[in-house]
């Protein structure tokens, strides 16, 4: 006997689930986290809510489904969301997720120039205000104590 895990964190929540060895659904949690929008354009989530909830979900349903020995644990995040840490890999921010839109100008004029098309040649992933480049682009020039961390 034996069952697989799955761990899903995604935008607006963790998701939790176990699946026999068929793929037949045993257990599912479900832990939901807000996001923040502070100002135009800024979407964020706090990194301790965040891991609070795929940790504890994860722990919730190992606990309460009383599952057989678990083979294998997969994992999806969205992509593009940028968290900054500290030299010890703490949070020094919050999690700015692929929804945040406030380099959109920069990305905009980045995707103008010749390097702009040069990135998107090299790279595969068009300039885009999600795209961790641009929002990093955005904290050295708006928030060069956030880009220093």
């Amino acid at each position: 006997m034996g069952c697989y895990l799955g761990l899903d964190i995604g935008t607006t929540s963790t998701k939790a689930a176990a699946f026999d060895l068929e793929g037949r659904l045993l257990a599912l949690r479900r832990a939901p986290y807000p996001t923040h929008s502070p100002r135009p354009g800024f979407r964020e989530q706090d990194p301790e809510e965040v891991v609070g909830a795929a940790l504890g979900g994860l722990a919730a349903l190992l606990k309460e489904a009383k599952l057989p020995e678990p083979r294998a644990l997969t994992l999806s995040t969205p992509m593009h969301s940028l968290l900054g840490v500290d030299a010890a890999g703490r949070p020094c921010m919050p999690l700015s997720i692929w929804a945040d839109t406030r380099a959109a100008a920069l990305a905009r004029q980045l995707r103008a120039r010749p390097l702009g098309l040069e990135i998107y040649r090299r790279g595969g992933t068009p300039i885009h205000s999600m795209a961790p480049l641009c929002r990093l682009m955005w904290w050295r020039r708006e928030a060069p104590e956030r880009y220093a961390a």
